[in-house]
């Protein structure tokens, strides 16, 4: 028991500091991506995790070896975390916001090394000095009351509604009661084809690489939770109200599990990858850290019900048995209708220039084509400029730009009051 509240505890942190580092570390054209990396390891883990239960059992069924393998292997990634992660940078956001300025200078010349020059990278810490300087001034927020005041109100509300309804559409569900659901259903050896659940949730997470900063979080998020809403009710409608049920291993119980494996691709690719992204993004600098905090606390608590109740649901008193697709659908299906009229198009644009958007009270089906003037819209071009290493070629000593670079701007002078040595 002591080590299952020290690991929940463990996992709690990962959660909140995993896709805030990367989102402030990340440059905005592939921002999305990079915040993906979180989910998919994840998904990574549960897979191996999976595998090794099932080749445990087989191989020492009777014998202590079968949970003795799965602790040992376990062991493999905190060791290996803990070799590489005290060579990782810390975020020149949150040292400059710290007033640590020589340090985040030397944290954002190690991460564009071999990518910019010295004159790009001054420019770039230059910029965000001045833009954590203007956001102090706009919000003076570090309270977690501040959380839920005015724009910033609106921000958390998008993080958590998009984190309660990625587990109430099906997500937590699933991860409890998958394989108890799929012998309603009457799949055949459910074990196996949770496993094939999962390996599509890999694919979803996988593609979602690719097609979250090109396509936006609202696209995915929302066609996805069309078709989760779609799959689930066609699962409980067939096996709920056929006459006589689905045999079991037969056509209807085959394409119930292809269903299933579509729903999890979707679930993947538009809400497990693009809730933690937008959930990442979306609020301001000084309250990020509180934000997250209070958006996974709810999110842990909303898997926690789920797990808690859906027993009831199913069994005594509620008896709806694989009925209770019907209510996780229902809830997919309020998820796009909420993403539509209330969460914003977050690709594309630094953090900077997402905090000039949400202070200016734009509304979030405008988002996408909003222009920016501001200190955050000259971070959004100088952060991609910097992180493309095909912008321009380094050469030796003297960091020549190539032919295609721009003339770097004019040095920003320092706010006032503050030095940034």
């Amino acid at each position: 028991m002591v080590g299952r509240i020290i690991n929940g505890v463990s996992m709690g942190i990962e959660a909140n500091n995993i896709p805030m580092y990367m989102a402030e570390l990340s440059p905005p054209s592939i921002r999305g991506s990079m915040i993906n990396m979180y989910q998919w390891w994840l998904f990574i883990g549960a897979i191996i995790a999976k595998v090794v239960i099932f080749k445990s059992n087989d191989a020492w069924l009777n014998s202590q070896w079968a949970w003795r393998t799965v602790l040992i292997v376990q062991f493999a990634v905190p060791i290996l975390l803990l070799g590489v992660v005290v060579y990782l940078p810390e975020s020149p956001r949150f040292l400059v916001r710290k007033g640590r300025f020589e340090e985040a200078r030397k944290s954002l010349a190690f991460i564009r090394r071999g990518a910019a020059t010295e004159e790009e990278i001054e420019e770039e810490f230059q910029l965000t000095c001045l833009a954590v300087e203007e956001q102090q001034e706009n919000h003076k927020a570090n309270t977690y009351l501040d959380c839920f005041k005015g724009t910033n109100g609106r921000r958390l509300m998008i993080a958590v509604v998009c984190q309660l309804i990625e587990q109430l559409s099906g997500n937590a569900f699933m991860t409890n009661y998958a394989v108890i659901f799929m012998a309603q259903v009457g799949i055949n050896n459910p074990l196996r084809s949770n496993i094939a659940t999962i390996c599509m949730g890999i694919a979803g997470s996988t593609l979602a690489f690719f097609v979250s900063d090109k396509f936006g979080r609202r696209p995915l998020m929302i066609g996805t939770a069309l078709g989760m809403w779609v799959g689930l009710w066609v699962i409980s409608g067939i096996v709920g109200y056929l006459p006589g049920g689905v045999p079991p291993g037969g056509p209807l119980s085959q394409f119930c599990l292809f269903l299933l494996l579509i729903w999890s691709l979707f679930s993947n690719l538009g809400w497990g990858s693009c809730v933690w992204i937008v959930t990442a993004e979306t609020p301001t600098l000084q309250l990020r850290e509180k934000s997250m905090s209070i958006t996974t606390f709810i999110s842990f608590l909303s898997v926690v019900i789920v797990t808690y109740i859906s027993p009831f649901i199913q069994n005594d008193p509620g008896y709806l048995g694989v009925r209770i697709g019907f209510i996780w659908g229902a809830f997919s299906l309020l998820g796009a209708v909420f993403v539509y009229f209330c969460v914003p198009e977050l690709s594309g644009r630094s953090l900077e220039e997402l905090d000039e958007l949400f202070n200016e009270k734009v509304s979030a089906r405008k988002f996408h084509d909003y222009v920016c003037s501001g200190t955050g819209a000259r971070i959004t071009e100088i952060e991609d400029k910097n992180a493309n290493m095909y912008a321009h070629i380094i050469q030796g000593q003297d960091k020549e730009l190539s032919r295609d670079a721009k003339t770097p701007r004019a040095k920003i002078e320092e706010p006032a009051g503050k030095s940034m040595v």
